[in-house]
């Protein structure tokens, strides 16, 4: 399994390396579900995340309240947010990004601003606001706390730049060895954090490639 190490030493131990160690992996055959809701009509590619009790669906070609908020035991829209325009709380190239803590995140690396949605059982939310230098090289970020993200950089030298408390660290292989000159829409994809399992998982859009990061 390829780790992430030797960036954030003292917070997060991920490393670029293999280990023939075998690892037991869960498999389940049998999922209970029920329907949250039916009513949820989204263009693609939108993202839908849950936390809180709560379900975030991104609606990636919305203008106005692209993020709605669905309650997971009632099934009921709570309230819908996030704009996209030139004013100084919209968005222009906004990342969602589930905050393994508590509340819901939106960066917009083009403007340099950042987001922190929290929505309590009556639909009205509080809205935390930081500022931070552009980064264009970002195209989606997984927050491991609410201080320290992991981004994922298809055009840089690494595949992922890490961001902690203001430091830098880059670290990460690409899913292939050769270099090309259009690594920065070959490479696009996602990455998720499991808090509960501490694992990030980066799935490549154009290759059939998924990686594992514990």
């Amino acid at each position: 399994m390829k780790k992430l190490c030797y960036c954030l030493l003292s917070v997060f131990l991920l490393a670029n390396c293999t280990t023939n160690e075998k690892k037991e992996i869960e498999r389940i055959n049998d999922i209970n579900y029920s329907v949250i809701t039916d009513s949820i009509y989204s263009s693609m590619p939108g993202t839908i995340s849950a936390i809180d009790g709560n379900v975030y669906w991104h609606d990636a070609t919305g203008i106005e309240n692209f993020i709605h908020v669905v309650n997971i035991r009632s099934g009921k829209e709570l309230c819908s947010f996030g704009n996209k325009g030139d004013g100084p709380d919209d968005f222009v190239l906004p990342i969602p990004s589930v905050s393994p803590t508590k509340g819901f995140f939106l960066k917009d690396t083009e403007k340099g601003i950042e987001h922190l949605y929290t929505v309590d059982e009556t639909g009205a939310y509080q809205i935390k606001k930081a500022k931070y230098e552009r980064d264009m090289e970002t195209t989606a970020l997984a927050h491991l706390d609410d201080n320290t993200t992991v981004n994922l950089t298809p055009g840089a030298n690494n595949l992922f730049k890490i961001i902690a408390n203001g430091k830098v660290d880059v670290c990460g292989k690409f899913p292939l060895s050769e270099k090309y000159e259009n690594s920065f829409y070959l490479y696009q994809g996602q990455i998720t954090y499991n808090a509960d399992k501490n694992l990030l998982v980066y799935n490549c859009m154009s290759l059939p490639y998924l990686a594992v990061y514990a």
